[in-house]
């Protein structure tokens, strides 16, 4: 079962960072060698939108930073400056493993607020 993770607390224009550090298998076990897996993360308006109209779309190794048992990515602000505030964004975090398996580890929701400051450097 996939966890869930909702952010509210976000602000427009803002890199928004991920973690990945910990993933239990079906039989309940912490998976400690994400690097035997292919880690995809989608970022859509909504939650049947296709992944070529989605706002991001990272795979490792190209966007997606994996060293043993951790996963690391960002969202970049290019991307959540074009974000709507106040309107909910879906998002999901799949493995794939070596037989081509899909496992969606993690979803949720990110809500973003307007910025206040605009810092462009």
């Amino acid at each position: 079962m996939a966890q869930t993770l909702n952010f509210s607390n976000l602000v427009l224009g803002d890199t928004v960072p991920f973690l990945l550090d910990s993933v239990a298998d079906l039989e309940g076990n912490t998976v400690r060698t994400l690097n035997t897996y292919t880690v995809f993360f989608a970022l859509k308006r909504t939650p049947l939108e296709t992944d070529a109209n989605g706002l991001a779309n990272f795979a490792s190794p190209a966007n997606i930073t994996i060293s043993a048992d951790r996963a690391t990515w960002e969202v970049p602000a290019a991307t959540t400056a074009n974000m709507k505030a106040g309107r909910p964004y879906y998002y999901d975090v799949q493995l794939k493993d070596s037989d081509a398996r899909i496992f969606t580890v993690q979803t949720g929701v990110l809500t973003f607020s307007d910025q206040v400051v605009i810092r462009t450097s």
